[in-house]
């Protein structure tokens, strides 16, 4: 039986402890995920708006309290009709997106599948070049040189900006 590697990443290693594959502390953390996104969303448009909260909440006929709990990621009030006054308010557009769930392999198919079962994670530097790497650390090196040499992420093509075309 092989050894299992130690890891010092504490966001591992709790996850490991106290979620494993349970499905409800695994609902419950994207919950949080969600929560926080969306009031950092809040906090972020306002902010690039120049806006304070009371600047804000006058503009969307509601009070700074109320934009304060917004922005507040343990908030569980928040709903669509709100979000829409903010985003008009901001001169944008809410979109809201439901996308399909990745079963447990973290969106790994095909022959990275075997591996990805192994225990360890699979980064796709290149459509021709797969890496398997056991740490997070070695991931982000990886990323970081590719990043250095190629200008891009992995993935997305480079485009010439018009100074370099002309």
């Amino acid at each position: 039986m092989a050894k299992k590697e130690k890891t010092e990443d504490a966001i591992a290693i709790l996850h490991g402890r106290y979620v494993k594959d349970d499905p409800e502390r695994k609902a419950a953390i994207q919950q949080e995920r969600v929560s926080a996104k969306v009031a950092g969303l809040i906090h972020d448009m306002r902010t690039a708006a120049g806006l304070s909260q009371k600047e804000l909440a006058e503009m969307i006929d509601t009070t700074q309290s109320v934009i304060s709990r917004l922005e507040d990621a343990d908030y569980e009030g928040r709903s669509l009709s709100m979000l829409e006054r903010i985003a008009k308010a901001l001169n944008r557009e809410l979109t809201v997106a439901m996308i399909a769930s990745e079963p447990k392999t973290q969106g790994v198919r095909g022959k990275y599948y075997e591996r990805y079962q192994e225990g360890s994670n699979v980064v796709l530097l290149d459509p021709e070049i797969a890496q398997v790497f056991h740490d997070s650390e070695s991931v982000n090196e990886a990323l970081r040189r590719y990043l250095s040499e190629h200008g891009v992420p992995p993935g997305r093509k480079a485009t010439r900006s018009k100074a370099q075309q002309a």
